[in-house]
């Protein structure tokens, strides 16, 4: 059966268990929109390269429309990701907060678990003890009889 602490330890190691799931979670959506952002900007920047490059050749206005039109939307597309990127970062934090709280909060459980077993260690070591000394005192009044 478990004492009330070590019920209280189990529940802060789930926390904690939980905590780290949340920020894997969080790193993971933030890795993803980063390599999305990056993407955009090899586009867009292989898009301008493109179109700077262009100018040599004879183009059409109708074809730099759809290119100036196309740049517009990545233009966007990025403006877009950037803050996606940034509001993913911020999540990050705050799952690293969480994670770290409850890691903290499970350390000092630990520690008081800890401190409890080695206090009911001690009396249970002082009542062995006190059965040895009563023994004693038991076998030597059986022997030289008081």
């Amino acid at each position: 059966m478990k004492t009330p602490l070590e019920s209280m330890l189990s529940i802060k190691r789930w926390e904690e268990d939980e905590a780290k799931n949340l920020f894997a979670v969080a790193k993971k959506d933030l890795d993803e929109r980063e390599e999305r952002l990056a993407n955009l900007e090899d586009n867009f920047r292989v898009l301008r390269e493109k179109t700077r490059n262009s100018g040599k050749d004879a183009v059409r206005i109708d074809e730099i429309q759809k290119q100036n039109g196309h740049m517009e939307h990545l233009f966007k597309l990025l403006q877009s990701q950037k803050a996606s990127v940034e509001a993913s970062k911020k999540r990050l934090d705050e799952t690293m907060q969480i994670l770290a709280e409850a890691a903290k909060e499970r350390k000092t459980y630990e520690k008081v678990d800890e401190r409890h077993k080695e206090t009911e260690l001690g009396e249970m070591k002082k009542k062995e003890q006190r059965g040895i000394d009563e023994h004693a005192v038991m076998r030597h009044k059986k022997h030289y009889g008081e």
